[in-house]
Order: C-alpha cells, then structure tokens, then sequence
C-alpha cells in the first residue's frame, strides 16, 4: 500500500511540474520591443530596405482573414489555456440576413450559414433546425463593446471556432453586405493610394530604395517579403506602420513583434546581424495631426451626441448609466454610483458630482406638440418619465 501511494504522489508531483512548465512555455513573455523602441540607434547601416506592415481590412470580403484576425486576438490577449475554450468548435454558426445584428433574442425567418448556404449538409434548412428546437440563440458578450448575439446549430460540429464562423457571418452581412453602400471597404485601396505617394517620395530623396508591404493577417506573405529583403543583402531594416499610434497589442507584439522573430531566424541562419530600426507612429507628422484636427472640427459635440444615442437604442439608458461607453477607443462613464466604503475620497467627489434634473412638459418629437408631464434626468440621461393625473 506505501508503495502504491508513493507512485501516486510521484505522479501527481509529475502532471502539476507538467502542467505548471507547459503554462509558463505557452504563455511565455514577448521580447520586449518597446524597450528596444526607445532606445533605439536610428542610423542605417549599409544597404537599407523599407518594410511597411499593418492591418490592412481587404478590400472585397475574404473569410480568411477575418479567420486569421480573430485568432491573432484570441492568441494575443487570452491566456492558454483558457484560449482553447475561445476558440472551441461548438457547432455552426448561424445569422438571420435580415436581422444580422441583434442584442435580443427573436424569432428568426431566416438562417444562414458563412457559406451563405440556408441549409445543412443534408438538405434541410436551417430555419427546419431552428424548429426541431438544434439552434441555439448564444448571447452577446459584456466585454465586447456592442457585440452581437448569434444561432448556433450544435448538432455538428462547423471545422472553425464558433465565434470565427459568427465573425465572418458578421462581416459577410454587415460590413460587405448592408453597411457599405458599395459592399466593399475602401481603406485599403485608400492606403494604398497614400503608400504609393509615400515610396515615390522615397525613391526621390533614396533612389534604389527596396522595399514591401505585407498584412498582418497573412502571414505567409508577411514572412516572405521580409526574406525577400533580406536575401536581397539588406543590412538595415526599417520597419513601419501606417497606425496614428502604436500599441503592444497591434505593434510591439504584432506587427514589429513577429518582425523581430523572422529577421532573428534568419541571422541565424545566415550568421549575420541585421539592423532594426522602427519609425515613428504617423501621429508624430504635423500634417496627419493637422489632418485628424479639420476632420473633427466643430463636429466633437454632435458625433458625441450620435454616439450616446446610438449606444442607448441598443443597450439602453440603465446600461449605459451602469457601463459608460466607448467613443473614440476611451471609455467613458455617464454616471457615479455611492462608493461601498470612504477609502477613496475622489470617488466620492465623481459621486457629488452627479446632477439629478426634473423636467415638466418636455416636448419629445418636433414634429408635433406631444410632451410628458415629467422626465427624471441623471447627468442629462432620461431615466423616468411620470404622468400626472388629477384624479
């Protein structure tokens, strides 16, 4: 029996050093590029090359790269192995075309798969599914700023992760579908419009200059057309981006970030040391501030007021109240509730600061005179409306 337990414990000691190695190794940290960033010696040394890469949203709706982008943000922001749930394969997902957004469970008409197909290998038809009671509706998640719900059919498995298979239904009726007046996205071919002005400068002031454009999400190109330069004898390698800003999550952990590990297997290879250089953000260039500053002109208030109201059509004026909103990538609250406890004088001051208002005979609709007795208002957000009777 000693023995017995004794090869017990020599186990579990096994599994748990297992377990705790392969977390740390999946999870190990990045190379620390920004560091590298800041300190940076931005003098080329010998033949120099240009290597432009960002995200690049296609032109005309292609599924694999809204594959690619969704697990390059699972993979970059959830840890294993927790990402292995994110992206399970829990049946195929599904989108009514005409209601493709919605936060709320309804009744759908219609259910279409990402292949646009509206029925299952079989031959019967989703909606078919749907009433033998096999789709699901999956609720939209709190953390995803304005996410949608979606079907699941979960009598078979779809050969993606659910939540790739809802993006690109998303993108396919959204974005390439009923968003866009042309159902395409134009960024791209305005970017490179914008590129192709910027390298003929290059070539003006550098002549002879190499250089490449790649997406991060195709990697297979991106690596390629590094290697390109490198074989091509390039000794300094300047890396860009077409982002106003960089961040870890899109640049030192992605787009220089896996730079760096291409340029690193090949020095390897090669027995030979390349140079590095990161140009700074566009945000740095007057003309791209002077730019974002003519866009926004006299234009903050009413974008912000469209914003507010756009988010409360859809979550409603309680959850924003609870939640705030993002506008503009910054998060912003609406409202401060009682703090629990006086450790934070500061949040008691927010708290204050909440100004309650009591409106009478508020008219609702220009178009005619209809208005409420009484409306409650926190921060100016409607909350209660009253009817009074005199009887």
């Amino acid at each position: 029996m000693k023995t017995f337990f004794k090869i017990c414990g020599i186990v579990i000691v096994v599994i748990v050093i297992g377990a705790y190695s392969t977390y740390t190794y999946m999870n190990r940290p990045h190379e620390d590029i920004y560091s590298l960033y800041v300190d940076q010696d931005t003098t080329p040394v010998g033949k120099t090359a240009v290597f432009l890469i960002g995200l690049h949203t296609t032109e005309d709706f292609e599924p694999t790269w809204w594959y690619n982008i969704l697990h390059h943000s699972v993979h970059a922001n959830i840890p294993w192995p927790i990402q292995i749930t994110s992206l399970a394969d829990n049946g195929v997902a599904l989108v009514d075309p005409d209601r493709y957004y919605s936060v709320e469970k309804f009744v759908p008409t219609r259910l279409m798969d990402r292949f646009g197909r509206e029925h299952d290998m079989d031959r019967t038809p989703y909606i078919e599914r749907y009433r033998e009671g096999l789709v699901e509706w999956q609720l939209p998640r709190e953390s995803r700023h304005l996410d949608t719900g979606y079907w699941l059919y979960t009598a078979r498995n779809d050969g993606i992760p659910s939540r790739v298979g809802k993006r690109i239904n998303l993108a396919k009726h959204w974005f390439y579908g009923n968003g866009i007046k042309q159902r395409k996205i134009p960024a791209n071919y305005q970017s490179f419009k914008i590129y192709d002005i910027a390298f003929d400068m290059l070539q003006a002031s550098y002549p002879g200059t190499p250089y490449r454009i790649a997406d991060t999400q195709d990697p297979y190109l991106w690596k390629k057309k590094i290697l390109e330069l490198l074989d091509d004898g390039a000794e300094t390698l300047v890396l860009a981006s077409p982002l106003v800003m960089y961040s870890d999550y899109e640049d030192f952990h992605n787009a220089f970030g896996h730079s760096f590990e291409i340029v690193r297997e090949w020095e390897a290879r090669n027995d030979q040391k390349i140079k590095i250089i990161m140009t700074k953000p566009m945000g740095y260039q007057k003309a791209m501030r002077d730019g974002y500053l003519l866009i926004l002109k006299d234009k903050l208030d009413a974008l912000f007021i469209k914003e507010v109201c756009k988010v409360m059509d859809k979550r409603g004026s309680l959850h924003v109240l609870r939640h705030g909103f993002k506008f503009y990538g910054q998060l912003l609250r609406l409202a401060y509730f009682a703090p629990a406890h006086n450790l934070n004088p500061e949040v008691w001051d927010l708290y204050d600061k909440n100004t309650l208002t009591v409106v009478r005979q508020l008219r609702y609709d220009p178009k005619n005179e209809n208005s409420l007795d009484i409306v409650l208002f926190v921060n100016g957000v409607p909350v209660v409306t009253c009817e009074l009777k005199n009887q």
